[in-house]
């Protein structure tokens, strides 16, 4: 998988140049009409914002948002100011790189990989764009592919290299990447965030309503803690947990979708009192859909781990003998 590049700059009164956008995002589709939803409400706050006021726009090309909608993901730069135009109207512009809903996993495991992509590179993808155009009209909407390196195992620690280190921490943004990595290294579900050199209020003005809110963020004044996966509470509500149990299984949850797909989730439940029967469910996992008829074990790790790490805060730990029970301690 190689995440497309999108690229959208435009004045205060009109679009300015055209957009990178890939062939896949028909202006027809709900993929489309959530990503125009995205584009608006990034460039809302240029809009409310007084033009002596824009200078703060000036700062922004390295604060970076992450949506994801049933439809599309996007990774994306906080409307910034690249220029002007021969009229002398300043030009604001957000890039970044997106994909289909049903990618979301593989463009998650990237998304370190992206950041750096973005944060160390001395082009801007509006740059690189003028560049090219210089001189030639302007090229019609088309794709543009931009190869980072392979997808981040999720259970292998991420490690900077020096220059990079020393790079983020001039910009002002290491601490901010080092929280996000360590929150998504505890998180087993994909979440939506704000990573960025600004206070966190400048994020947090009024979105469309058809818009998932952040559910983290990482700026100068708010570095989130990993927070409870909720989302596994619209299909299931898991039993009060019972004190008076010794011991909690782990057990691996496999249906079909409607659509035929394999759908998966972990929960950690009491020893069913018949077989294949879970009467006490207090800790399960989200569901996750495999495009296959295959269990993806990498992510039945992720789960297991974020699960243990939950549970261990109520006083449970792994048992030394059977290593998928957890004892209460």
């Amino acid at each position: 998988m190689k995440p497309d590049v999108f690229l959208y700059s435009r004045t205060r009164t009109h679009d300015y140049i055209d957009m990178y956008i890939p062939s896949w995002l028909s202006n027809k589709s709900e993929a489309y009409n959530d990503y125009r939803k995205i584009i608006s409400h990034i460039f809302k706050i240029r809009d409310i914002l007084p033009e002596n006021k824009c200078d703060i726009l000036n700062s922004t090309a390295d604060s970076f948002m992450f949506f994801k909608t049933e439809n599309i993901c996007m990774l994306c730069r906080f409307c910034h100011k690249v220029g002007d135009d021969e009229f002398g109207r300043a030009i604001f512009s957000t890039e970044g790189f997106l994909c289909k809903g049903e990618d979301l996993i593989d463009f998650w495991y990237r998304i370190p990989d992206m950041l750096c992509y973005m944060l160390m590179s001395e082009e801007k993808f509006y740059d690189k764009y003028m560049l090219l155009t210089e001189n030639e009209p302007k090229p019609t909407t088309k794709s543009v592919d931009i190869d980072v390196p392979e997808k981040l195992n999720p259970m292998v620690s991420y490690s900077l290299e020096n220059d990079v280190q020393y790079v983020m921490s001039i910009k002002g943004i290491l601490n901010q990447f080092q929280n996000f990595m360590m929150s998504a290294s505890q998180k087993a579900v994909p979440f939506s965030f704000v990573l960025g050199t600004d206070d966190k209020e400048l994020y947090t003005y009024d979105a469309d309503n058809g818009l998932p809110p952040f559910e983290m963020f990482f700026t100068r004044n708010k570095c989130s803690t990993v927070s409870e996966n909720e989302d596994w509470r619209k299909s299931f509500v898991p039993a009060k947990i019972n004190t008076d149990a010794k011991k909690y299984y782990t057990f691996v949850e496999l249906k079909k979708s409607e659509h035929s797909k394999l759908r998966y989730r972990l929960v950690i439940a009491r020893e069913p009192k018949q077989e294949k029967t879970l009467t006490s469910v207090p800790f399960v996992s989200y569901e996750q859909e495999s495009g296959g008829n295959e269990v993806d074990f990498r992510e039945l790790v992720r789960m297991y781990e974020t699960l243990a790490e939950g549970i261990s805060e109520l006083g449970y730990e792994k048992s030394k003998k059977e290593p998928y029970v957890f004892e209460k301690r």
